[in-house]
């Protein structure tokens, strides 16, 4: 045992959280290796919010697109943070149960001390789902809220 991981050995919650903490400091440092947040010269940009099908090219969820309109809240696992260090965390995209990938841009987040961006991390490197609560502002969908899906949402709201 290293002298770092020996200063946290005790309890097995403390342990838990010092794994989780390393692996996303490792995630984050791997997202960063690989280009960081994405795309700077504007590429991403869409006339919608992007919604990719595992059965065919991205699609854009505008009106009279053939992508179904999403209501919130939507759960699923994420497959890419945009992330510029483990507290930077603007975006990131979703895979919904029915296989559609939908990007998401983070905005003030109601239940940001219980659910800190950086969080999502541990998530992305899991693969446990997230419930995400969002509006549509322009061509983004931004999100407000997000919780472990595991917790029912009417125990995480209090």
């Amino acid at each position: 045992m290293t002298r770092l991981s020996s200063r946290f050995a005790g309890t097995a919650e403390t342990e838990r959280a010092f794994r989780a903490l390393l692996a996303a400091v490792i995630l984050a440092l791997a997202v960063a290796a690989c280009g960081g947040a994405g795309s700077t010269d504007g590429s991403r940009s869409t006339a919608g919010p992007a919604v990719t099908s595992s059965l065919g090219p991205a699609e854009t969820a505008t009106p009279g697109a053939s992508v179904p309109a999403l209501d919130s809240p939507v759960t699923g696992v994420l497959t890419h943070l945009d992330t510029a260090g483990l507290s930077a965390v603007s975006g990131f995209t979703l895979r919904l149960d029915d296989g559609r990938e939908v990007a998401f841009k983070i905005g003030v987040l109601e239940n940001g001390a219980q659910f800190p961006p950086g969080h999502l991390g541990e998530h992305l490197a899991s693969a446990e789902p997230v419930r995400v609560y969002f509006r549509a502002s322009g061509a983004d969908l931004v999100v407000y809220r997000i919780e472990d899906a595991s917790e029912s949402p009417a125990a995480a709201a209090s």
